[in-house]
C-alpha cells in the first residue's frame, strides 16, 4: 500500500477501480490491513486528555458503519461522524467552527469552515495545492496543537 500514490489505485491493474472501492466496505480491510499511523495513537490519546477529539470521515455506508467500529474499538473516548458520499461530495457539511482540522485532502480543508487546519501526510495529487500548515507527522501535528494552546 505504500507504493500506492494516485487517489484513484492506478498501479492496480488486475481489478477495476468499482472493485477495488468494494474492499474498503469489507470487514476484511479493517481486521486484518488497517494500521494505524505512527505515534498517532499516543498523540491522540494525549490530546484526548485537553481536547475532544472528532473524527470525521466521508464513506458509503458500509465503509462508515466498518469505521465507527473501528475507531469506537481503538479510540473509545472519540466521537465519530460519518459523512456519506451518496450525498455529500466533502466534508462541509459538518460544523468544525472552533475546531483544528487534519484532513489529508485538499478540497476537504477548503470547503471546511474549521478555524485551524492542517493537511497531513505528503504531497500528492490530491493535497498539492494545499498552501497552509502540512504535517507530515503526528509529532508535528501535536507540536501545532501545543503552539495553538489557549486559542482552541
Amino acid at each position: 500500500w505504500r507504493e500506492i500514490k494516485p487517489w484513484e489505485f492506478t498501479e492496480l491493474s488486475l481489478d477495476t477501480p468499482r472493485n477495488i472501492d468494494k474492499y474498503f466496505c469489507k470487514p476484511r480491510f479493517f481486521n486484518d490491513e488497517l494500521e494505524i499511523y505512527s505515534s498517532a495513537k499516543w498523540i491522540i490519546e494525549k490530546l484526548s486528555r485537553k481536547y475532544p477529539i472528532v473524527f470525521v470521515s466521508s464513506g458509503y455506508t458500509p465503509n462508515l458503519i466498518l469505521k465507527k467500529s473501528w475507531l469506537s474499538k481503538h479510540f473509545p473516548y472519540a466521537e465519530f461522524i460519518g459523512v456519506d458520499l451518496e450525498h455529500h461530495e466533502d466534508k462541509s457539511s459538518v460544523d468544525l467552527e472552533g475546531y483544528l482540522f487534519v484532513d489529508d485532502v485538499a478540497k476537504n480543508l477548503q470547503t471546511s469552515n474549521a478555524t485551524w487546519k492542517i493537511c497531513y501526510g505528503e504531497v500528492y495529487p490530491w493535497n498539492e495545492e494545499w498552501d497552509g500548515v502540512r504535517c507530515e507527522h503526528w509529532v508535528e501535528i501535536y507540536q501545532e496543537v501545543r503552539g495553538l494552546e489557549g486559542k482552541v
